[in-house]
């Protein structure tokens, strides 16, 4: 009887384990873009994350920044704009607050390709999908008391389980169940 237990227990183990996650990170700078180069004639860059989800699930984006009130922007890969976030979800209120300034959210989503844009201040579609802040300066998005800005966007998906791994300790599991009802 204690062997029919640690089968079934080692089969639910199996079965429970939870899937790992990807993350996909990228980081940059708030600054001014002119024609290719940086420079300061035709606005602020506006940052962009691609990743993919493999399973369908619960994704968080997460932003981390200083020196600029941030606000992101997700879309599908047929940049149809999905969610909106100025502040973290966490964010209590406070002025004083750094979940003011960072922006996230959690989100379900089918598993497919997107892309998560980050700027300075609040930023239209168009300035999102040209990646760029129009006739902006830089210099003018940065809090009081920054003379630059930098960025930083994470986004975590879940991974797929691998069934397959779990297949031999269930069909060992139905083995030692028969093994013990001829017994």
């Amino acid at each position: 009887m204690k062997f029919l237990q640690a089968i079934i227990t080692a089969t639910f183990a199996a079965v429970s384990l939870q899937a790992g996650a990807a993350v996909f990170t990228g980081s940059g700078d708030i600054v001014n873009y002119t024609e290719g180069a940086i420079g300061n004639d035709n606005g602020a860059i506006i940052g962009r994350l691609d990743f993919t989800v493999d399973t369908a699930g619960m994704v968080t984006i997460s932003s981390d920044n200083m020196g600029v009130d941030s606000y992101i922007m997700l879309f599908d890969s047929s940049n149809v704009q999905l969610a909106v976030n100025d502040d973290d979800p966490l964010y209590d209120g406070s002025p004083f607050d750094d979940a003011a300034y960072n922006s996230g959210m959690e989100i379900y989503l089918e598993a497919d390709s997107y892309f998560v844009t980050i700027g300075a201040g609040s930023y239209n579609i168009t300035d999102a999908l040209q990646g760029f802040m129009s006739n902006v300066d830089a210099a003018d998005t940065f809090l009081y008391g920054y003379d630059n800005a930098s960025w930083q966007l994470q986004a975590v998906t879940p991974s797929p389980v691998p069934v397959p791994a779990a297949l031999p300790l269930f069909i060992s599991a139905l083995a030692g169940l028969g093994w013990l009802r001829r017994r």
